[in-house]
């Protein structure tokens, strides 16, 4: 999300008293937006990417990882500058787990995980003496279950603290980082987040899901335990693993402070950026309702008279015999970022009379406009979809031209 916090039309005009799970997300990552990936450090998706729903395999669990994917110990060697968090991996401190869960048509492994003090992966010599904090690792390996080779992507892995919604505990909030890489057809995550031994008492789990904000529809908290569960009619990715913690490293106080200030803050967080939204969306509504009605009189044939196509988002797909289509993804390693497209039944994005359909658009870097009236195109920007002649369909994303659209005559160049 950009520093002029996009605007979303279809979720900002709605109206609705109480934020829905995307104003939601919205709010958490404007909140505080982290992640660090490893080479490949930028994931960018298109614009206001339509929702995307994904077939969920049976919940089963083996035990077989430990003999065909890398340790713990080489995830970290592979990954970090430090050999202290190798070595961590390899101590007596360090718990082997090789528990994987199979979803979604994934094999995904919780390898292990260590905490401990100065185990940074990149770790400067000259500060490397003033760390102190305790911090919590976890080796993940993600297969396919049909045994073909990975696709290049990552999964979101969210430490969930058992009693505490996910919406203040969450990767986003618990300071989380994220290193990936993938070998021999199989990817790699490395998680590293606040320590979490001091909530072994209440329990602590790691969700994996397909993206940051999934948690909330993937996962619900039992009303009498506390603890997490699996959410069986989730259409995508909801791995979740219980951490075998140590309960004598458990710090009910430490715990308890640690829990109220993320309260504290999400309750600010979010106050901020409910009002931001409820402050642009205001000064916005008439030059969205005007650009709406201008983006219904775009198609196949004036596209290219008003939008650019931004050729690194197009991805070309095939339905299977069910409808469902992946669109799957492109690595730009000259620019370094990943162009990932949607996945889902292809009747949620164009029905079938259709050949070309907008499936959203949006505003970015609002600022004077809403003054004058006055808006730059190239600020606009619109997701398509378009039906292939073999049947085939293509995604891509269009970025207006450069030129004014006038609010007050309604007029546009």
């Amino acid at each position: 999300m950009s520093n002029d916090f996009d605007i979303l039309v279809k979720d900002v005009l709605s109206g609705r008293k109480t934020p829905d799970p995307d104003l939601n997300r919205q709010i958490i990552v404007k909140a505080k937006e982290k992640g660090q990936m490893m080479n490949h450090s930028r994931i960018r998706k298109p614009f206001a990417a339509a929702a995307c729903v994904c077939l969920l395999a049976a919940g089963s669990i083996t035990a077989y990882a430990a003999y065909h994917y890398l340790s713990p110990a080489q995830v970290a060697e592979h990954v970090s500058d430090n050999g202290a968090l190798a070595e961590a991996f390899e101590g007596e401190e360090a718990i082997l787990i090789n528990e994987t869960q199979q979803s979604n048509g994934y094999d995904i492994t919780l390898l292990g995980l260590v905490s401990g003090k100065n185990l940074e992966l990149c770790v400067p010599e000259e500060i490397s003496s003033s760390l102190s904090d305790i911090r919590t690792y976890a080796a993940i390996a993600i297969a396919k279950s049909d045994g073909t080779e990975m696709e290049y992507r990552n999964l979101c892995i969210s430490p969930l603290i058992n009693g505490v919604d996910w919406f203040v505990a969450n990767n986003a909030t618990m300071d989380v980082s994220l290193t990936w890489f993938k070998q021999d057809g199989v990817v790699y995550e490395l998680v590293e987040c606040d320590n979490l031994q001091v909530f072994a008492d209440r329990g602590v789990q790691l969700g994996v899901v397909d993206d940051f904000g999934n948690e909330g529809s993937a996962f619900y908290m039992d009303t009498q335990s506390g603890e997490y569960r699996r959410n069986a009619d989730y259409e995508g990715t909801n791995a979740l693993f219980t951490l075998p913690l140590d309960k004598s490293k458990a710090d009910e106080k430490e715990a308890e402070a640690y829990i109220n200030a993320l309260e504290h803050n999400e309750e600010n967080a979010r106050e901020g950026a409910e009002n931001e939204v409820e402050k642009t969306a205001s000064a916005l509504d008439a030059n969205m309702v005007q650009m709406s009605e201008f983006i219904d009189t775009i198609t196949m044939d004036n596209i290219d008279d008003h939008f650019i196509r931004d050729e690194e988002t197009v991805l070309t797909a095939r339905p299977d015999e069910n409808g469902w289509i992946d669109f799957g993804s492109r690595y730009n390693k000259e620019e370094d970022y990943l162009v990932e497209g949607g996945r889902g039944y292809i009747s949620y994005w164009i029905d079938d009379a259709e050949d070309f359909r907008i499936t959203s658009f949006g505003i970015s870097g609002m600022g004077d406009e809403k003054d004058t009236g006055i808006l730059e195109m190239s600020k606009v920007q619109i997701s398509v979809i378009v039906r292939n002649d073999d049947g085939s369909f293509t995604e891509a994303t269009y970025r207006g031209k450069e030129g004014l659209f006038s609010i007050p005559d309604r007029t546009w160049r």
